[in-house]
């Protein structure tokens, strides 16, 4: 099982990915920041290499299915019909293919369908179970004032409060 964060500048149209941070069922943490980077597209076409050489997986976020994955995907589509970038659009067709094969899980959607259309946040439904979670606006302010360790230290907790807020669902304490 794979959790999975994006993190951009803004949440509609064109935003700039600032991480990507994804928890595996191991505890393992990763997180591609973008100040690690020459650029955007480098970041992704980095953590795109690393999802097509792991194992297949469930993949689980919240609204994953409306905003994470459609941004990364369109990236992804851009920077890979670009000749100077050896992350071309053969590799763009196996992320694709491999992704459009992964189980993904979007607790947005599936919390909305159990509480009957209600439609609440991420941060609601982690404050509705006392679940430690970062405020979005507190972690775009960490990032622009470039306090890198603490933007991934917030990643880092918003993946555990995501794990934590799957297994409440699935009816798991961990």
């Amino acid at each position: 099982m794979l959790f999975f964060k994006l993190e951009a500048d803004k949440i509609n149209q064109n935003p700039n990915i600032l991480a990507i941070g994804i928890k595996s069922g191991e505890n393992r943490t990763k997180i591609w920041g973008r100040w690690q980077y020459e650029s955007e597209k480098s970041m992704v076409s980095d953590f795109a290499k690393w999802f097509l050489e792991e194992k297949d997986k469930i993949i689980v976020g919240f609204n994953i299915l409306k905003f994470e994955l459609p941004v990364l995907l369109l990236k992804l589509s851009i920077y890979s019909k670009n000749e100077n970038n050896d992350f071309n659009m053969e590799k763009f067709e196996k992320f694709f293919l491999k992704l459009n094969r992964s189980n993904i899980l979007d607790l947005f959607v599936i919390l909305t369908f159990l509480r009957k259309g209600k439609i609440k946040g991420f941060k609601d439904y982690c404050m509705e179970i006392d679940i430690k979670f970062k405020e979005r606006k507190e972690i775009l302010n960490l990032y622009y004032n470039s306090q890198y360790k603490e933007f991934e230290d917030a990643i880092t907790l918003n993946l555990n409060a995501l794990q934590k807020l799957f297994l409440n669902c699935i009816g798991k304490n961990d």
